[in-house]
């Protein structure tokens, strides 16, 4: 069960129509909030050509609160004119990009604007220009298709973070990593991954959602069989089956792995029930250099990976209450695709003795991302991350292992500065006729006020436990993040044959 709050709050405007909340962020002085937020929008659409002045001169007047709200309304009244043709790639707008100005004349005129793409990026310049730089856009699949918002960092709180969805505006009250790009609602991810670009829509990073991460667990590892249930930290359950199976060359030159699972998962995103069914496929292709010896002690040499992953599902969202019924009918999409790629490049090392083995390493990754995301251009290899780790294993005996592995992750030498560079420790042991281990890890972030959504950007503790009887895996651990008060015992089992 997870022990954090969530706080949900609506963006009340006169046009989007939002529903009166039952949870709402406490604003300092609302009527005048409120007061300075219609001024700031009436100027803003009355003059489009102006609207860089129109921030600036409320810049240093207006509270981080009232910033979200006029970016919030304002995402409300984009999309009231979603643009249909863009979104279907016809018509004059299919390609480019669509400025604040044009934006903010549709409003005006009442026209067409832009798409979510255009919207989420065009927030996240308006608060720059604010003085709110933490405002990252977030790309990834929904029940059907694929959308785009915003996640931002409070700069004078950086343990409070919003995600702002056109006028909707999600509080995360105790959360760090990933599971904080978790969406909400009719919009919720149903993919593997969430794509981060900055706000004029260069790429950043790519990470890997819990669902994501779960599937390639289950389909890693020993080359087995397994019937598996694990839970998010959102308490949505996945179960199902999957198979792992690894082919190694004699040489370790030339190795493929295989995994596929057949999964369901259900959960709740208020007011929503969200329900996810199909297959999972991941393929892996390493190819490594020979060993070269350095003085019969050390061998090095180059490796390679790539791994792409798919998976093909039917995704329903249906209303958890309603007191019109008309509104709690299911709605189901087919045939929804969604994929994962990436490209491991480095350099290796190995050490190896009676009492010991110890194996470094230096590698880069490189993802697939569109070289802008607000024109949606072509795609292209971006660097993601660079890590830098080394394994120190001792064998106690011919039963047991203990094993330690430090990890530098570096993501500022390839993206702007300020997304965060962290350390990871992880310690395992292992008893190997038995096939029960217990492990330990802790993340940290090299420097303070990092994009909170990155492994690594608070300091986190987890510890866990495995074992294999009777063809029966139980797993159970503990995660707490020594930052934010946020902590979780997560449960799962599986049946391995």
């Amino acid at each position: 069960m997870q022990i954090y709050k969530t706080l949900i709050f609506f963006i009340l405007t006169s046009c989007t129509g939002h529903l009166t909340p039952q949870y709402k962020r406490v604003l300092p002085n609302k009527t005048f909030t409120v007061f300075n937020k219609e001024i700031a929008v009436g100027n803003l659409i009355k003059d489009p050509n102006k609207w860089k002045k129109s921030l600036h001169t409320i810049k240093d007047k207006y509270s981080f609160n009232e910033k979200i709200l006029i970016v919030s309304e304002l995402g409300g009244m984009f999309s009231n004119l979603y643009n249909e043709d863009r979104a279907n790639q016809v018509g004059t707008n299919a390609d480019g990009v669509i400025s604040i100005e044009e934006l903010l004349e549709s409003v005006k005129t009442g026209q067409a604007g832009g798409v979510c793409r255009d919207i989420a990026s065009a927030q996240a310049i308006m608060l720059s220009e604010m003085g709110i730089e933490s405002a990252y856009v977030v790309s990834f699949d929904v029940f059907k298709g694929r959308h785009a918002n915003i996640i931002v960092q409070n700069p004078e709180d950086p343990l409070d973070i919003l995600k702002i969805n056109y006028g909707f505006a999600h509080i995360s009250g105790g959360e760090s990593g990933s599971s904080l790009l978790n969406q909400e609602g009719g919009l919720s991810d149903f993919g593997l991954e969430f794509k981060i670009y900055n706000r004029v829509g260069t790429p950043l990073l790519s990470l890997p959602s819990e669902l994501g991460t779960i599937l390639r667990e289950v389909t890693d590892g020993e080359e087995t069989t397994q019937v598996f249930s694990k839970q998010t930290t959102r308490d949505d359950n996945v179960k199902g089956i999957a198979f792992h199976q690894r082919w190694e060359s004699q040489s370790d030159i030339l190795n493929i792995e295989l995994g596929m699972t057949y999964f369901k998962r259900e959960g709740i995103r208020f007011p929503y029930n969200i329900k996810q069914e199909g297959i999972y496929v991941r393929g892996l292709g390493e190819l490594n250099s020979p060993y070269l010896n350095i003085n019969n002690m050390i061998k090095l040499r180059i490796e390679t990976s790539g791994e792409t992953a798919f998976s093909l599902t039917e995704n329903s969202v249906s209303k958890i209450h309603s007191s019109d019924d008309s509104k709690n009918g299911e709605e189901v999409s087919t045939g929804e695709v969604a994929k994962q790629a990436s490209l491991f490049v480095g350099v290796s090392g190995l050490h190896k003795n009676k009492a010991y083995q110890i194996q470094g390493s230096i590698k880069t990754q490189l993802v697939p991302a569109f070289s802008n995301e607000v024109s949606a251009e072509k795609i292209i290899l971006t660097a993601n991350k660079i890590e830098a780790s080394l394994n120190i294993k001792k064998f106690l005996s011919n039963d047991l292992t203990i094993s330690m592995e430090p990890k530098l992750i570096f993501r500022d030498f390839i993206n702007e500065v300020g997304i965060g560079n962290a350390y990871e420790i992880s310690s395992e042991l292992v008893h190997i006729p038995s096939q029960i281990s217990a492990y330990l890890k802790f993340w940290s972030p090299i420097q303070d006020h990092q994009a909170r959504f990155l492994e690594g950007s608070t300091s986190k503790l987890q510890i866990g436990f495995e074992a294999l009887n009777n063809e029966i895996l139980y797993n159970i651990s503990y995660e707490e993040d020594f930052d934010v008060g946020y902590h979780v015992v997560l449960f799962g089992s599986g049946l391995q044959f």
